[in-house]
């Protein structure tokens, strides 16, 4: 079945030029989510009736730069997150028609690039392009702890699943580090590269 039908298989969901894209993890439907240059989002429930708009799709310009992260919540997959250069985080529930909503803004001061969620879903870690990387309570909708890791932008952060305490980062510094979030003054290992890591 590796065939692609313009008719059915493709769609154009962004104005501009697609800088993030992520899958839903609902097994029982293909839902697609991009974000653009501009700050606008596209959401595709790939299989469905062209019930959204005359071609299927949501859009919505939720950011006004780059929106740089998308993030289904692994627990309740119709909630998305986004993230973006200017410095905000916003989640849309799409079983309602409320649009998206803020979770956080950080007036300005440093612009996101990837997040991480914890397992627990109560929180999330967003890296910055100060090489800074902030840990956001979701339920209270505040930075709980706010760390200088790189010395240029953290373009990508993980949690080590089973053990999220650990925590990496890939830089425009030419470094990927490997912290522990219960003692983070020093790196537990720092891996130098000739380039920009992502």
């Amino acid at each position: 079945r590796l065939e692609v039908d313009p008719e059915k298989s493709v769609r154009k969901i962004t104005k501009d030029r697609i800088y993030s894209l992520a899958l839903s993890p609902d097994k029982s439907n293909v839902v697609v989510a991009a974000g653009d240059k501009s700050g606008r989002f596209g959401l595709w429930a790939v299989d469905s009736s062209n019930d959204v708009g005359s071609d299927g799709v949501f859009s919505a310009r939720p950011h006004s730069a780059t929106l740089s992260d998308i993030q289904f919540n692994r627990t309740e997959p119709n909630k998305v997150f986004t993230s973006s250069y200017d410095g905000r985080v916003m989640m849309i529930d799409t079983h309602t028609t409320s649009g998206f909503q803020e979770i956080y803004n950080n007036g300005g001061d440093a612009g996101y690039f990837e997040m991480a969620f914890m397992d627990n879903g109560k929180g999330m870690y967003l890296a910055r392009d100060d090489g800074g990387l902030s840990q956001l309570d979701l339920r209270s909708g505040t930075v709980v702890n706010d760390w200088q890791l790189h010395e240029k932008k953290i373009n990508t952060v993980n949690l080590r699943p089973g053990k999220e305490h650990y925590i990496s980062t890939a830089s425009l510094d030419r470094s990927c580090g490997v912290f522990d979030s219960r003692n983070m003054k020093q790196a537990l290992h720092v891996l130098p590269h000739a380039l920009s890591l992502n």
